[in-house]
């Protein structure tokens, strides 16, 4: 399974950013083979940047999104891509994959 979060830094320890769409990196884990990889956004300042940022999702064949906000448009691209979006619930990454893997975390 393929969990993406959207971060400010590509760092593990970094905090989430605070909309999916203009977030300069995304941390990407993959749980079947416990790595993780950073994708730097490369459409922030442009216009649909949700939609973009979905796209660069299913591209990477991302299963799962953790995130604290996500516009309608990007929510409607990620969900016709089948791709389940899951609230943060704390501020770190690290955190709520841990958070996720116990099944705490809520849908979007």
């Amino acid at each position: 399974m393929k969990v993406v979060i959207p971060v400010e830094q590509a760092r593990v320890d970094s905090p989430i950013s605070s909309i999916f769409g203009r977030s300069p990196f995304f941390y990407l884990f993959d749980s079947e083979t416990n790595q993780g990889s950073f994708l730097e956004s490369t459409f922030l300042f442009g216009q649909s940047a949700g939609i973009q940022a979905a796209q660069l999702m299913i591209d990477h064949g991302v299963d799962v999104l953790i995130s604290n906000r996500c516009g309608e448009n990007a929510m409607r691209l990620l969900s016709a891509g089948n791709i389940t979006v899951y609230h943060a619930a704390a501020s770190g990454a690290a955190e709520n994959l841990e958070l996720f893997f116990a099944g705490k975390l809520s849908l979007l």
